[in-house]
This record gives C-alpha cells, sequence and structure tokens, in this order.
C-alpha cells in the first residue's frame, strides 16, 4: 500500500518532479510505500494506494534517509573514536596480535578494526554512489531496493558495537586470554610508556580476578574494577593486590594450624 502526497508544499519541488504517479490516483504523486508484506491491502502491483487499510506499516523518503544517516553518523563516531584508540596503542596493538598467533581460532583486535574500517568506507561509498542520488530526487521506490543493504551495514554495525568500549575494555576481551604470556620486561624496548602501563593494568586486572575467585568459589561475573578505574595508578593497585594475597596466605596458614 502507498500513500499519495495531499500537498505539494509538502516536499520539495525536486522530489514531487520525480515522485511516481500513484496507480488508483493518477494525478497524484505517491509519497510513503508500505513496506508490511502481511497487510492485506498490499498487492503485487506498485506503486498504488487503497483506502481502509488499518494495519500497514509505510516508509518514506524521508524515514529512509534518518536511517541511513543515523548509520553513517554511527560509523563516523565510531571509526574516530577507534582512531585515537589506535593512534595511542598501536604498538600494544601489534604485540599483544603477535601472541594471538598460536591460539587457533581466536580473532584479532586488528582483524575487527579493518572490519569497522572496511564498513566505513563500504557504507559511505553506497550511499554517495547511490542512495543519495534517490533521496535527492524523492525516488521512494528505488530506495526501497536498497533495504537489504542498508539492513546488512546495521548488521555488521552492530557486530562491532563493543568497539565503542574504552582501551582497556576492548584489549581486556581480545587479550586477557593471552596477558599473562606477555613479559613486560622484554616489552620495554618495543612500546611506548602508555601502552607499557596499559599492559600492567591488564595483568594486575587478571591478578584480581584470580584473587576473587580464591576468595569466592561461586563468583559467576568477574569486577573488573581496575579497568574501571579512571584514575589508574599501578603502585597503589599492585600494593592492594599484595595486601589481598598476604590475606589469603594468612589464612591459609591458619587454616594448616
Amino acid at each position: 500500500m502507498q500513500i499519495i502526497i495531499q500537498s505539494i508544499h509538502d516536499q520539495p519541488m525536486n522530489q514531487l518532479q520525480h515522485m511516481l504517479q500513484c496507480t488508483v490516483h493518477p494525478t497524484e504523486k505517491v509519497g510513503c510505500q508500505c513496506m508490511e508484506e502481511s497487510c492485506t491491502n498490499l498487492h503485487v502491483q506498485k506503486p498504488q494506494y487503497k483506502e481502509g487499510c488499518q494495519d500497514y506499516k509505510f516508509t518514506s523518503v524521508a524515514n529512509l534517509e534518518t536511517k541511513w544517516k543515523v548509520i553513517l553518523q554511527k560509523l563516523s563516531h565510531f571509526n574516530s573514536s577507534l582512531g585515537m584508540i589506535i593512534d595511542q596503542f598501536n604498538d600494544a596493538i601489534t604485540v599483544l596480535d603477535n601472541h594471538l598467533d598460536e591460539r587457533i581460532g581466536h580473532s584479532k583486535l586488528s582483524g575487527q578494526i579493518q572490519s569497522l574500517n572496511d564498513l566505513y568506507k563500504d557504507a559511505h561509498k553506497f550511499y554517495e554512489d547511490y542512495a543519495s542520488q534517490y533521496i535527492i530526487v524523492g525516488n521512494l521506490v528505488k530506495l526501497n531496493e536498497f533495504s537489504p543493504q542498508l539492513s546488512e551495514y546495521d548488521n555488521r554495525f552492530k557486530a562491532l558495537e563493543f568497539l565503542s568500549m574504552s582501551a582497556s575494555q576492548i584489549m581486556w576481551g581480545f587479550y586477557s586470554i593471552i596477558i599473562d604470556d606477555v613479559q613486560l620486561l622484554t616489552m620495554q624496548e618495543f612500546i611506548r610508556q602508555q601502552s607499557l602501563l596499559l599492559l600492567i593494568m591488564l595483568k594486575l586486572q587478571k591478578i584480581e580476578i584470580q584473587i576473587q575467585i580464591i576468595n569466592d568459589q561461586e563468583s559467576i561475573t568477574p569486577q573488573l574494577t581496575i579497568l574501571e578505574d579512571q584514575d589508574f595508578n599501578a603502585t597503589v593497585q599492585s600494593t592492594r593486590l599484595l595486601s589481598q594475597l598476604n590475606e589469603i596466605q594468612s589464612s591459609d596458614q591458619l587454616f594448616m594450624m
């Protein structure tokens, strides 16, 4: 089902000139197109308009333009934020990804970053080359043909949404499995100070989780308190964890007695 444009003042003239004629109302332009296949008034022939439809879900050029702009804006924001993380920690990412080489089937952060980069380019290129051209002229029917591409970009984006987290949380998700294998002393000559501090944070977080497991065997969800610390201080956190380890050791000794 499609809804006709009632007033030419509601749409830019350049769009109205290119809109298709309604098959039921030949003197009117098609402004909205029903996309609900279960609609009892949706017929094979398009474009068309049928009065009395109560269960339709229609779309318009403005709706589709908004959907395209939302996904493109999200991708631009993500790409910019991730770019800053890469600039800061690209050396650490390279080192840690190399450690992941020995883990079969474990995806690398650099690969996911490339996937987001590819998605950003693909979506923007498709919009500029195709969608934007039909938005300008108001060709709703043609725009609806691009719905599969829009859905594809949206699904690819959702699969990469975790990249919106902080640098420490992103890297924890990828590298917690191998952070114990990383030798900080050998890393100092290869990575910058800020990257070294990030590796220390990841190592201390791994230790804290191990302490949590010892203290509470039934704990299911570890608390990532170190990663969430906005004012992370390696010395302070190390001292705190060492104190907790000493308490555990003292308790064990008392138990043995």
